[in-house]
């Protein structure tokens, strides 16, 4: 599912960035490592369907809001 927002150049997608403000996971999120941040955007972005998506995002948030990396994406 391409959502439009270049990857590469590290634009979250809005519903990312929602999800991050609400798990108060933004501010972590944001000095992680661009890498890190670029694969998981590919892994969020790679989703078929829109429930998976929303699994993905809602993963990241929360794991962002405790500190913590995706384990295995």
């Amino acid at each position: 599912m391409d959502n439009g927002y270049p990857v590469d150049a590290l634009i979250d997608p809005p519903d990312l960035s929602a999800a991050l403000a609400r798990s108060g996971g933004g501010g972590w999120w944001k000095t992680a490592a661009p890498s890190y941040r670029r694969n998981v955007l590919r892994w969020i972005d790679g989703a078929r369907r829109v429930e998976t998506r929303r699994d993905r995002i809602g993963k990241v948030a929360e794991l962002a809001a405790e500190g913590q990396k995706v384990p295995n994406y």
